[in-house]
């Protein structure tokens, strides 16, 4: 009996040490990953600039957004390889459809203004994930602001934000010749809204279902989609885009990836690889987000609990990467590399956890 009890309680204490991260992050799972897009026109005069540059753009546009599923963008796609402009050979998003997307913003001494450094993503009301490197150059938190609901940068469209950074959390393996453990934590100092009036949402977290349920992972109707996006260069060395873009890519093998950049650099296990046919991300991508659906397409005469609990789990997007480096910008031989979620969950669980016991509320 008190050998079947500990082993109760071993396993138990494990499961809840696994799923720690999903238990801080419950109060908003049923907002996150929700793509909130709709039709929607807008037109306005506007500034934009970046580091080395102002551009003022003085003309106007007229969006008009379409409700096509971020899903079927990745369909029937051409693969010749030919780079097409966009995030690198990607195409528009649109409004609100990757609400938890955020701009990363550095403050120009130069140009004395605010501008676009690297993406980010929401993971909760006050959390924000981006790469290690993008932080790298100053850890003071009043040098970065975090701009929420941001789509069109020509244009002010009244649904961006942009907060305070009150906290830089870096992983304390990270260095920038290995380029491993590319992960940090920002705090904002004001919460996030989630609410259903507001258009902005976390993004799920790869968790243990999707990683272990053996459903998803043997079902030949099972299709993993995953997409880049950003507002980094659309080729090397080239524009930057007014409109956030999105790029659908393929997972590549980690042994194909490791034999790929092995005379280059070590691809650890921190490290997840993508790309498709000369796509994937380029400059100024860096911290967004690489967010995966399984599109689970499911018998409709189905009715076993294991199928409804799947169906909701594929209709959400999860947060597989956070794009780090490449050579170049998407080149056929070199896959995207992006900080692997799945490996660093326990880093960000540890941090959430004492910066709530720090604050009291744990």
């Amino acid at each position: 009996m008190i050998l079947l009890v500990f082993l109760i309680l071993l396993f138990s204490n494990n499961s809840v040490a696994g799923d720690r991260l999903d238990q801080l992050l419950s109060h908003h799972s049923h907002h996150c990953g929700e793509s909130l897009h709709r039709p929607t026109k807008s037109s306005i005069d506007a500034w934009i600039f970046d580091e080395n540059h102002t551009t003022n753009l003085e003309s106007k546009f007229d969006f008009v957004l379409n409700n096509l599923d971020s899903l079927n963008d990745c369909v029937g796609e051409d693969n010749d390889g030919k780079v097409v402009g966009r995030i690198v050979g990607g195409s528009d998003t649109k409004r609100f459809e990757f609400p938890w997307q955020v701009s990363l913003r550095k403050f120009s001494s130069k140009q004395q203004r605010w501008y676009h450094a690297c993406g980010g993503v929401i993971i909760d009301s006050e959390w924000i994930l981006t790469v290690a490197h993008c932080a790298m150059k100053t850890q003071d938190p009043e040098q970065y602001r975090i701009r929420i609901g941001e789509h069109d940068y020509s244009v002010d469209e009244g649904t961006e934000l942009d907060l305070n950074v009150s906290k830089i959390i870096i992983h304390k393996d990270f260095n920038l010749q290995t380029i491993d453990s590319d992960i940090c934590l920002m705090k904002v100092s004001s919460k996030i809204d989630f609410s259903t009036s507001s258009k902005i949402r976390p993004i799920c977290l790869r968790n243990d279902f999707e990683r272990n349920n053996r459903a998803l992972k043997t079902s030949p109707n099972n299709k993993l989609i995953c997409i880049s996006t950003g507002w980094g260069q659309m080729m090397y060395h080239g524009k930057f885009p007014r409109l956030m873009q999105k790029v659908c890519v393929d997972l590549i093998d980690q042994d194909q990836c490791r034999e790929v950049y092995k005379t280059v650099i070590n691809v650890t296990d921190r490290m997840i690889c993508s790309g498709r046919n000369g796509k994937g991300t380029c400059q100024g991508d860096s911290g967004g987000p690489l967010q995966c659906m399984s599109k689970m397409i499911a018998s409709s005469t189905s009715s076993s609990s294991w199928s409804n609990h799947l169906a909701m789990e594929q209709n959400r997007w999860s947060l597989y990467g956070l794009t780090s480096y490449g050579i170049g910008c998407a080149y056929n031989q070199f896959p995207s590399v992006a900080a692997n979620i799945s490996a660093l969950r326990d880093w960000i669980a540890d941090h959430l956890i004492a910066s709530k016991r720090n604050d009291g509320l744990l």
